[in-house]
């Protein structure tokens, strides 16, 4: 096994023997990552390692690589997601950008989503609607879409994409 590591100091998941390394792009800062395990919970990883690409470029990646990190912990070690206010719309945005439900089902499990009151819920489900019923992100790229999706914030109330197809 050999391993990777980033500006942070934080050792990435070993990457295993014989299987091929990826390096992530978030803002300044790399990952090395092993795509053949992501491949098989990730749509965005399995086109990675279908081209043979060896760099991923995030750039804006929500919540940046302390998220990603989080969300690699989650997939390759089995590492619960702290799941909470602040991080929660990030996470709904990344299982949709990394075309991965099982970051949804940890989100959707997680005692904090089990501890919002009815209405925060319906709050979070407006949110979370948009991405679920969108394409994925690799058909937006290729035409899929009218335009774009909005970035949080802008376009939908919910800053998702609208879900709009030709």
């Amino acid at each position: 096994l050999f391993f990777s590591s980033s500006k942070d100091g934080r050792e990435a998941p070993a990457i295993k023997e014989g299987n091929k390394a990826v390096k992530v792009l978030i803002d300044n800062d790399s990952l090395e990552v092993d795509v053949d395990v992501l491949a098989e919970v990730s749509g965005l990883f399995l086109q990675v390692q279908t081209t043979g690409a060896t760099e991923c470029p995030l750039a804006d990646f929500p919540g940046g690589l302390a998220r990603f990190r989080d969300i690699i912990g989650l997939l390759v070690e089995n590492e619960s997601l702290a799941v909470n206010d602040e991080t929660v719309l990030d996470l709904v945005e990344a299982a949709w950008l990394l075309e991965c439900p099982s970051i949804f089902d940890a989100v959707i499990d997680s005692p904090f989503i089990s501890s919002l009151s009815s209405r925060r819920r319906a709050e979070l489900l407006e949110h979370i609607l948009p991405f679920a019923a969108a394409s994925s992100p690799a058909e937006v790229e290729h035409g899929g879409f009218n335009q774009a999706p909005a970035a949080a914030g802008e376009g939908s109330p919910s800053g998702a994409p609208d879900g709009q197809q030709d």
